[in-house]
């Protein structure tokens, strides 16, 4: 049998591995948090230094390199490139909004409750997918 990479470490298709999330009536296709896809816009993104230190220290360590407005920024630009791929059934005002990525950053960018349910389910399918380390079990192997 061969050893399909995409079953291990995911499609370089995020829509492969999304999932509908439903939140208040609307519905958000979610890709993995850890896809290849955000694995990449990450690289992409961020200096050789940001990445080692987001790699030794977590990501707080960009808040050192980063103001707090150019950490938000990233943020939104990674989850409308690489998580949020589309929604359905939204509306503002009573009229639908058809998903494109300039809308959705303003979304994201104003509703704080919507950008942290999309962050959550991300890192949820990200966990059950095994790309994304349980909190738990990290917080019980630095006990030890």
């Amino acid at each position: 049998m061969a050893f399909d990479v995409s079953k291990k470490f995911g499609s370089r298709d995020p829509r492969k591995d999304a999932e509908w999330m439903e939140y208040e009536g609307g519905k958000f296709l979610i890709a993995p948090a850890g896809s290849p896809s955000f694995k990449k816009f990450t690289i992409n993104r961020l200096s050789t230094e940001e990445l080692m230190a987001a790699a030794s220290e977590g990501e707080a360590a960009l808040t050192k390199t980063r103001s707090v407005a150019q950490m938000m920024e990233f943020n939104i630009d990674m989850i409308v490139h690489c998580v949020l791929l589309d929604w359905a059934d939204i509306e503002e005002n009573g009229e639908p909004i058809a998903f494109d990525v300039e809308t959705a950053k303003d979304f994201l960018f104003h509703y704080d409750e919507l950008r942290t349910q999309i962050d959550k389910f991300s890192l949820e399918l990200g966990r059950k997918k095994g790309w994304i380390p349980d909190e738990k079990k990290v917080e019980d192997t630095k006990k030890k």
